[in-house]
């Protein structure tokens, strides 16, 4: 079974001009931020992002992240976040068994994510 971790971002914010993408803490923005974290935790299979920013593919590229463009029509405030959710997931190039970490760049703090794998697996046992 693989492991994937899934960053969606998107272009604007409307509450916060460019949230994702504005230096946010030593030079990174709150996504670089996000993407050093799951680098780091050395647990995962594949990262994707799914946005539609062109400088979101341009830090994926650069970091070797595998990059899924999506739609502006998913990528606004109309949409209703299950079917964001669910266009998201179906584009990710992966089978039914793949467990999928949502991981949200507006969450700089979570970064236990070698343990919550861990933990998942172990429980993976306790299902039965």
């Amino acid at each position: 079974m693989r492991n994937v971790a899934v960053v969606a971002v998107k272009e604007k914010s409307e509450r916060v001009p460019s949230k994702n993408f504005k230096e946010f803490f030593q030079g990174l923005s709150l996504f670089e931020h996000k993407l050093d974290q799951l680098q780091s935790a050395d647990c995962f299979d594949e990262i994707y992002v799914s946005s539609n920013s062109e400088l979101a593919q341009n830090v994926c590229d650069r970091r070797g992240i595998r990059f899924i463009q999506r739609d502006d029509y998913f990528c606004n405030n109309i949409i209703p976040w299950s079917d964001v959710i669910h266009k998201v997931i179906s584009s990710l190039p992966e089978k039914g068994d793949t467990q999928v970490a949502w991981c949200h760049t507006t969450s700089p703090l979570f970064n236990r994510y070698r343990e919550a794998i861990r933990t998942l697996e172990a429980n993976k046992d306790c299902d039965g």
